[in-house]
């Protein structure tokens, strides 16, 4: 029997909202109560997202209008591909020898550089189910700049790959896919932005983004790219003192919610995220 997308229900009982097609760590659906509240009296505006991510937070604001972005080209070409129509033929073993088999399948489309190939798309989505912790992690060789996935086995008792994806073609009709660092993006003067960057980790030296680095010096030129553009501007970042101070400087109105950081341990444990608006 094919599996249907997740939808949860809004606060709104008559609508369906669905949740993001990926495991994915950082992701925002336990905020995105929050987020509405802000985004509410901006509906109407184009939501513009330079961190896409698992798309929870497009999903559940449900913006007439979008640009999704992210560095990641194997995650848009994804995205790409759901929008498109992607039918997963896959049938998935749960299997070590399997599972990397289909690792090694789409490594060959990485290091070709396919990047939004339906079938890179399958093995992806098959992959994330089935990794450990349901993590997207990737290594790049220096030299070629070319990307590896590298999760290893996962081991679950269980593995559930949706087949049926049709409900995200329809959410995504009207919303426009790009892969770009933030700063090419163009901004419109009606747009409202929510940027979650990779997470501040201060003094851990933990910069891994994409399979590539995303510093403190990033942050900064982020900050200062969303307020060079006078737009509403809404940001969640890890709640570290050199994220505070950063965001007050600029302006922005802090606030702090509590967030579940950990997708695939048993014990979910709550950390606490900075909410920086500029609206």
């Amino acid at each position: 029997m094919a599996n249907k997308a997740t939808v949860t229900r809004s606060n709104d009982t008559s609508r369906r909202t669905l949740t993001s097609p990926l495991k994915w760590a950082g992701g925002k659906r336990w905020i995105v109560p929050t987020l509405r509240e802000h985004f509410e009296p901006y509906k109407g505006s184009r939501l513009v997202e330079p961190f896409c991510g698992g798309l929870s937070v497009a999903l559940g604001l449900e913006p007439k209008t979008a640009l999704l972005n992210d560095i990641n080209p194997l995650l848009m070409g994804f995205y790409k591909n759901l929008k498109r129509g992607l039918d997963i033929n896959l049938r998935v073993k749960n299997d070590e020898g399997y599972y990397y088999r289909m690792r090694e399948r789409l490594n060959r489309h990485l290091r070709a550089k396919r990047f939004d190939d339906p079938e890179a798309s399958a093995l992806f989505l098959a992959l994330n189910k089935s990794c450990f912790n349901g993590l997207v992690r990737f290594s790049v060789d220096k030299e070629t700049g070319v990307m590896r996935f590298n999760v290893p086995f996962g081991k679950y008792s269980s593995i559930n790959i949706p087949s049926d994806l049709s409900e995200y073609k329809t959410a995504l009709r009207g919303w426009s896919l790009s892969c770009k660092d933030f700063a090419r993006l163009s901004i419109r003067s009606s747009d409202i932005l929510y940027l979650d960057p990779p997470y501040d980790h201060q003094g851990t030296g933990f910069t891994e983004y994409a399979g590539g680095k995303f510093s403190w010096e990033d942050q900064v030129r982020l900050a200062h790219w969303a307020v060079s553009h006078n737009v509403p501007t809404i940001i969640s970042n890890h709640n570290t003192p050199r994220i505070r101070e950063l965001y007050r400087d600029l302006g922005f109105t802090l606030s702090t919610v509590k967030v579940r950081r950990s997708i695939g341990a048993k014990s979910r444990k709550s950390a606490s995220e900075i909410i920086a608006t500029s609206l």
